[in-house]
């Protein structure tokens, strides 16, 4: 359905067929290090941003950013099969958890100073926009279930693939990618 009407399209309009042309060139021109440091640089400014005191448009606008560049990538990276890119959102959310030593637990006296520096990290950059988004519940459950959504997009982006190998204008374009190579 979506192939036929953008062959459609790409048929009456040049300019759209030149777009959409463009488009696949930009997708296939992206590495998986690409796509892992767009998730991580996002991730990393929104904890930044949520954790410093500057307000709550801020927070929300910051973790709305990172939200939509965790789904283009994890939809890209589907896309283009980049199967270790999934190995990002997973260390991601969930390496901070186990980072993290809660102050009221009594591991914060035993930890060495690298120990509580790493702690410190994950609870104030890491975990910042997680602890935004669950509010009063689990972290851990929180986590788990943003990487559950990272994985159901990659999936999605891969199973559009296959989708899109029905679009003669993707199949053209993916001719001359490969025999320009």
């Amino acid at each position: 359905m979506i192939a036929v009407t953008v062959d459609k399209l790409c048929a009456k309009h040049p300019a759209f067929e030149k777009y959409v042309r463009e488009r696949i060139d930009v997708f296939f021109a992206t590495t998986t290090a690409a796509n892992i440091a767009v998730f991580l640089i996002s991730g990393i400014t929104a904890g930044i941003l949520c954790s410093a005191q500057t307000g709550i448009f801020l927070q929300y606008a910051s973790i709305a950013a990172m939200t939509a560049a965790w789904i283009f990538t994890s939809l890209l990276a589907g896309f283009l099969r980049q199967w270790l890119f999934i190995m990002a959102p997973a260390l991601y959310l969930t390496l901070p958890n186990v980072l993290y030593i809660p102050p009221d637990n009594g591991g914060a006296e035993q930890a060495s100073q690298l120990g509580t520096f790493l702690s410190d990290i994950s609870d104030k950059v890491l975990l910042a926009p997680v602890k935004i988004i669950a509010g009063e519940n689990d972290l851990y459950i929180v986590s788990v279930i943003m990487f559950a959504v990272c994985a159901v997009i990659f999936l999605i982006g891969a199973r559009m693939r296959a989708y899109a190998k029905r679009c003669n204008i993707y199949c053209k374009q993916r001719l001359e990618q490969l025999s320009d190579k």
